[in-house]
């Protein structure tokens, strides 16, 4: 009889398949589907220096990739980043990409749902003036796209989205030269690369700002970059404040404060309704993390009704975190890695808030869903000790996870962990969530000899999830990965998935995933139902 021990995993069907590549970490892991690492870039990428991947290396692994799927991939990819993901540089980087495909039409549809406003408009064009993707000029296509851009939107609105530089909106205009097609966008082309003009002929928001910066008119209804440089009195201060989106006003909490805004207790009260009305939250699209780094900064002017009004906020912008049945573990990577900002180095525009601040955010929302959820964190082994009470905020809770990082990565801790110290219960499914940067460097040098590229045996990572399966046939893991990687320490199969991303649609893909009686490729199969 064949030796048991040589042949009996195969044959009861465990077959483990063996690490495949050397991670940023210097270590063993499994390399992603093309798809879905291209998916992954986008999700995470900043085009940013992070902790282990500079911006070169992104920007290279992402056009690799994009030349080796299919160019239809790429446009859903881009516009799941931009629509979903919400993310600005990687769709406006793949839709670039796009112009040099030759396919025009599948460019202009990705284009036209993708480069919405003035923002997204120069980043495309210091994208493709970079010639980065590949082409020396602008191209008769894209041109035509921004030029459509200007076409199909008012002149108003035109100069509400001129804010910026590098390239600015008058840049824009000298690259491109939108033909305009009634007098008022003739005068505001002239006025915004500063040639002559007719003053009676500017969009109305225009000469109201003339009027206003030369000492005439009120406050115009205009984005707070054009007014906060201005020389405005307290009461205009305090009317700006109340004018201002949701948005503007979650991020200037600091700014108001210096003008003197909250001195009056009525105001105050006006401003926190405004930022815990559930309506404004969901509106305004924010990141989870974005209310977790305004919370962090807020000075201590800020008056608390405002930062009670933040935690509020918290709980309206998680509230599609999914209740899971069954037995919930959620591990937290709080190794040194993840105390790099979220959105990579950006010089002095770099975030507060860090991976391992997102990644205790995102568990902190979960514990919050499901009290009776077990918040692991982990990182050179499982730290139990950190333990959070489910009825405290989530901003709380995230703090207090978010202060103990340290250490090295080791994924496999916190499974290893569960392994030893849980009881399976088979009348319960169990789902494991793993919030990482996923470089785990704990078998390097551990697993068998590296050759051609291949090694003898699978991560450890992968081995202590297949012991934890095979006492749970029915538990899932989801692997939250925070950074632009294109390795993972478990592949995907009908039971594991690894997903990129911080926005709360994260949460969206993870409940789908555990109802999905097949979860192979589930989050790529997503983005494959982008309609383009």
């Amino acid at each position: 009889m064949a030796n048991k021990n040589i042949f009996g995993s195969a044959a009861r069907g465990e077959y483990i398949p063996p690490a495949n590549i050397i991670n940023n970490a210097n270590a063993p892991a499994y390399a992603m589907e093309d798809k879905h690492a291209l998916a992954q870039l986008a999700a995470t990428g900043c085009l940013n220096n992070t902790f282990y991947v500079g911006a070169d290396t992104q920007l290279d692994s992402i056009l690799a990739l994009a030349k080796k799927v299919d160019p239809r991939f790429v446009a859903k990819v881009a516009i799941y980043s931009r629509n979903v993901g919400r993310m600005k540089d990687m769709p406006a980087l793949l839709t670039a990409w796009l112009t040099t495909t030759g396919m025009t039409e599948l460019f202009e549809r990705t284009f036209e749902t993708v480069i919405t406003n003035g923002k997204m408009i120069r980043n495309f064009m210091q994208i493709m003036r970079s010639g980065q993707v590949g082409r020396k000029s602008l191209g008769t296509a894209p041109r035509r796209a921004v030029r459509r851009w200007f076409d199909t939107n008012s002149g108003n609105y035109i100069f509400r989205n001129s804010i910026g530089n590098d390239p600015a909106m008058a840049d824009v205009i000298k690259m491109v030269h939108p033909k305009p097609n009634n007098r008022e966008k003739d005068a505001l082309y002239a006025y915004l690369i500063h040639k002559p003009f007719e003053f009676e002929d500017l969009p109305a928001v225009v000469k109201q700002f003339e009027l206003f910066k030369n000492g005439y008119g009120a406050l115009p209804d205009l984005p707070f970059q054009f007014l906060a440089s201005q020389d405005l009195t307290p009461a205009q201060w305090v009317a700006l404040a109340i004018g201002v989106n949701w948005t503007t006003l979650r991020m200037n909490l600091n700014t108001f404060a210096r003008h003197g805004v909250f001195t009056d207790k009525a105001v105050v009260r006006q401003l926190a309704d405004k930022l815990s009305n559930a309506d404004g939250v969901r509106m305004s699209g924010v990141f989870p993390y974005q209310l977790l780094t305004a919370f962090s900064s807020v000075d201590a002017d800020v008056p608390i009704e405002l930062k009670n009004a933040l935690q509020s906020a918290m709980e309206i912008a998680t509230e599609n975190i999914p209740t899971i049945a069954g037995n919930v573990y959620v591990l937290i990577d709080i190794s040194g890695s993840m105390n790099s900002p979220v959105t990579g180095y950006r010089g002095t525009a770099t975030t507060a808030t860090t991976c391992v601040g997102v990644a205790a955010m995102m568990g902190a929302a979960i514990l919050r869903k499901n009290k009776h959820a077990m918040i692991l964190p982990f990182n050179n082994e499982a730290r139990p000790e950190i333990q959070l009470n489910p009825f405290d905020s989530i901003m709380t809770n995230a703090q207090a996870i978010a202060r103990h990082v340290r250490g090295g990565t080791a994924c496999q801790a916190a499974l290893e962990y569960l392994n030893k110290t849980t009881r399976p219960d088979k009348s319960r499914s169990d789902i494991v969530i793993m919030i990482s940067d996923n470089e785990s460097w704990f078998d390097r040098g551990r697993l068998g000899k590296w050759t051609r590229r291949t090694y003898s045996d699978p991560t450890t990572t992968k081995k202590q999830w297949e012991i934890f399966k095979r006492a749970r046939p029915n538990a899932k893991m989801i692997c939250v990965d925070l950074s632009p990687n294109d390795t993972i320490q478990a592949p995907d199969d009908k039971d594991t998935m690894n997903i990129g991303g911080f926005s709360d649609t994260v949460f969206d893909v993870i409940a789908g995933f555990i109802e999905a009686k097949d979860g192979a490729d589930y989050w790529v199969r997503e983005i494959e139902r982008v309609k383009i």
